[in-house]
This record gives structure tokens, sequence and C-alpha cells, in this order.
């Protein structure tokens, strides 16, 4: 029998930006990669989103959709976009990301998946994508980064965090020096098992896409997708 596909869920917002959704798509579709190896569903609270650059993406289900059916996916990839998209709408809280922070919140203490040795699930933030994680929780008691220009704002999103989250632990937001180079934080696994992973600016989605493959599938793999991408792969 073949193997399975890896079930993915991106879940794009009102002006994300459009290479923090197609960088890993491009990278977990990749033609050095079987067809099919990763099965990838867009999740958005509307039919049509408009990214920042003013492209459209149709979503495959709904938000509502994805938040009953949370459990059929090992992989959940947060993008980013301007954070002027996005902090505004968490602090204070105007209900505009409601039940995105929900699907970000339930899939971080999702059950090992029963499609994969060990079980072993996976949350990813690109980019700003991680002030939305560092607003639901994820990043509580673990270390993370977004781009270099938003390290302050995930610190105060997470810090919000524990302000309103009893027993709350924080979040180490690495570099403490913006200008220190950090493409992404593989910051282990949480209380639930789940991985969490964080990546800097845009291109820094695609590197730590490559990691994601290597560690479901083996770094021969992820260098194949770097090569027939004619990327230069910055592994950390």
């Amino acid at each position: 029998m073949p193997p399975q596909p890896i079930p993915v869920l991106l879940i794009p917002f009102p002006h994300f930006n459009t290479l923090d959704l197609n960088g890993p798509l491009e990278v977990l579709g990749n033609a050095a990669l079987a067809t099919g190896t990763f099965a990838i569903t867009i999740a958005a609270k509307h039919e049509i989103t408009t990214a920042v650059e003013n492209v459209m993406i149709k979503r495959n289900i709904s938000l509502d959709e994805a938040c009953a059916s949370l459990e059929a996916y090992d992989i959940l990839i947060q993008p980013g976009g301007s954070s002027d998209s996005i902090k505004p709408h968490l602090i204070p809280n105007d209900g505009s990301f409601t039940k995105l922070l929900e699907i970000v919140a339930a899939f971080a203490k999702l059950p090992p998946s029963p499609r994969i040795d060990g079980g072993e699930r996976v949350i990813m933030s690109i980019c700003t994508g991680a002030l939305l994680l560092g607003y639901a929780g994820a990043f509580d008691g673990l270390t993370a980064t977004t781009h270099y220009l938003a390290l302050d704002q995930l610190r105060t999103v997470c810090a919000d965090y524990v302000k309103r989250t009893s027993g709350a632990k924080g979040t180490k937001v690495v570099p403490i020096v913006p200008t220190d180079a950090i493409r992404y934080v593989d910051a282990g696994t949480n209380a639930s098992g789940v991985r969490v992973i964080s990546s800097g600016g845009i291109s820094c989605g695609l590197d730590a896409t490559l990691y994601l493959v290597a560690l479901r599938l083996g770094k021969d793999k992820a260098v194949a997708i770097a090569k027939m991408m004619e990327y230069a792969w910055r592994e950390m």
C-alpha cells in the first residue's frame, strides 16, 4: 500500500502575505516529491480571501468546518501578513480572529495523530503569523520568533496571554537583538506532544517548511526540493 498523504491545514486571513502561504505550498507540493505526499487544505472565514498584494485565494473549507474536523490534520501552518492587519484586532480583541484563534488553540492541544509513527503533530507560524499563535497561547512555556520588525509586538502579545491566563508560563521571544539572524525556531513539543515551530520573515518560511519536510520525510527529501526550487536552503 502506498503511504497515506500527510494532511496539512493552512488558515489565511484578510491581508495575509501571499508568499507566506504559497512558499509552503511550493515546498509541500514540489515535483521532487511523489504526487500527493502532502494533502493541503485551505480553510478561511470567507469563500474568497484577498491578500495584502490584492491576490485572491479560494478556500477549500470554512473555519467552522476546519474546527469540526481538526483531528484529521497532522500539520497546521499559520501564514502572516502586515502586523497592522493582525495586532490591532488582537489587542484589544475585536472578534475578527475569534474562530481562527480557536482553531490554533485547539490544534496545539490535540492528542497524538494515529496516522504518524509516534503521533507527533506540528503547528508552525510563518512571519507575523506568530502573533496569532502567541495570542492563542501556542508558544506558552516555549521559545518563538517572528519577523525582526515584529519581535516586540510578539512579546506584547505573549505577555498579554500571560495576563489573561491563569498558570501561563510566558514565552521567550528570540532574538533579543533584532539584527541577530534566526531563520526559524523549533521549540520542541508542548505539553500535549505537539511540535511548535516559528519562522522569521517570508524567506525564512521557506527554510522552516523545508525543515518540516526533513522532520517528516528525511533530510534528503528536503535537499531534493531545495535543488528543484533552485533555492539555497538555510538550515539551522
